[in-house]
């Protein structure tokens, strides 16, 4: 029974655009509620929760320091106390997750791929509904959930998310596991659902999938092939990876948002004009980049706060933006900034950023340093590692699809590494 509520548990993660069937009048997640059932069942069923008072202290040192940012600066100190809370309500469901599973970290592995399994088969579902054009069917809209811009065209596969982008994020700890698994570096899933998982991928069209697959496989040659000890190894390298970028670009919804992308940021006079005939996309990458900018330079240490990035958008949009149809009707990603890089910039400054490139260095595995029934760990850790530069570049939320939970293991996997070594 608990097996199964734990697996229940983790797929709840993926669940944030189902919604409730009535309006709060605010944005309320059905998994929200989910979260706190399961909550209520571990401190029913469990009689005391491990805790590193170490990690915690820190915790709530550096919470306490952020918090004091938009106070003393007389920022936006709402939209602290809502990050704050949305961050820890996470952390708590996440955490005591991972001690349901007694940190397992093997089980929390299989359950994870299983539901990255789960994720295939209703993609390929949706894929034969729409070869039939049963749109309706395909949207899964009926079982409650937001698909966003679904069946308006395309035949971009995304399952029950509601972008194939999104899709894209919850699926890359999967991607890099089975990229590695055709490479022969572990075989702790079959090389048919190894080719499923990435098949499945590149039929979402994702350019942030494709460039996830991208440093997936920069990552998996390196630690495959000792390119520094036998340089001979590094010629078919420079020949495979440009050529295999030069094809990603060449799909025409990568290759539209590359060049849009180009034109707009090496042009040192943007015009109405440039912005009207740019794609949603690459918009809100250069007009929350404008922000992030402006408001980094006013606030270049320490950032305005956690929480305060919608306030500083609708602070100087309208000063950095030319007056345009999209930017009027459009306030795209006012709230995240586009990406996780971007956002803490601008609201932790250069402390923020420092620290959390500090903790991805401290808790990367190194392939050389794993061995072989331990390989999974290296597989999933990079994975999550992989998924946090996609984020840095192109996804600003701090617990959207996961990521709360994938960063807790990312931190916990180079604990069992760093015990594991010491016990041996």
């Amino acid at each position: 029974m608990g097996q199964i509520i734990n697996k229940l548990g983790f797929l709840f993660i993926f669940l944030e655009n189902l919604y409730l069937p009535f309006d709060l009048g605010f944005d309320f997640r059905f998994n929200y509620l989910l979260y706190l059932v399961f909550i209520v069942y571990y401190f029913l069923t469990h009689n005391k929760i491990r805790i590193s008072f170490k990690a915690l202290f820190f915790f709530l040192i550096t919470s306490i320091f952020f918090f004091l940012i938009p106070l003393l600066k007389g920022n936006y100190i709402l939209g602290f106390i809502k990050q704050f809370i949305l961050i820890n309500y996470q952390l708590l469901f996440c955490y005591l997750l991972i001690s349901s599973y007694n940190f397992d970290f093997k089980k929390i592995f299989k359950d994870y791929l299983s539901i990255t399994y789960l994720i295939c088969y209703a993609a390929i579902i949706q894929l034969l509904l729409l070869k039939m054009n049963f749109h309706y069917g395909a949207s899964f809209s009926y079982l409650g959930f937001d698909l966003g811009n679904f069946g308006t065209g395309n035949d971009r596969l995304q399952s029950w998310f509601e972008e194939p982008s999104f899709m894209a994020y919850a699926m890359m700890p999967a991607i890099f596991v089975a990229l590695s698994r055709l490479f022969n570096l572990h075989k702790n899933i079959s090389k048919v659902k190894a080719i499923l998982i990435i098949g499945i991928l590149l039929l979402t069209k994702s350019s942030v999938g494709l460039l996830g697959l991208l440093f997936s496989l920069i990552i998996v040659v390196f630690s495959k092939y000792p390119i520094i000890k036998k340089p001979t190894y590094f010629i078919p390298l420079i020949i495979t990876i440009p050529l295999l970028g030069f094809s990603i670009y060449q799909i025409p919804d990568v290759k539209l948002r590359v060049d849009d992308t180009y034109d707009l940021f090496s042009d040192d006079n943007v015009s109405k004009q440039d912005i009207s005939k740019t794609n949603l996309s690459t918009y809100a990458l250069y007009s929350n980049y404008r922000v992030t900018k402006k408001t980094f330079f006013n606030n270049v240490f320490l950032g305005t706060g956690i929480g305060t990035y919608e306030s500083n958008y609708n602070k100087y949009i309208n000063e950095l933006i030319p007056a345009t149809a999209l930017r009027d009707r459009y306030q795209l990603n006012k709230k995240d900034a586009n990406s996780l890089f971007m956002r803490l910039l601008a609201e932790t400054g250069l402390a923020g950023i420092f620290l959390f490139f500090f903790f991805i260095q401290r808790n990367k595995i190194k392939f050389s340093s794993i061995n072989l029934d331990k390989r999974f760990l290296w597989a999933f850790n990079n994975g999550i590692f992989v998924l946090i530069m996609l984020r840095l570049l192109r996804q600003g939320h701090y617990t959207s699809l996961g990521f709360i939970m994938f960063l807790l293991l990312f931190y916990f996997f180079k604990k069992e590494i760093v015990i594991n070594e010491r016990n041996n």
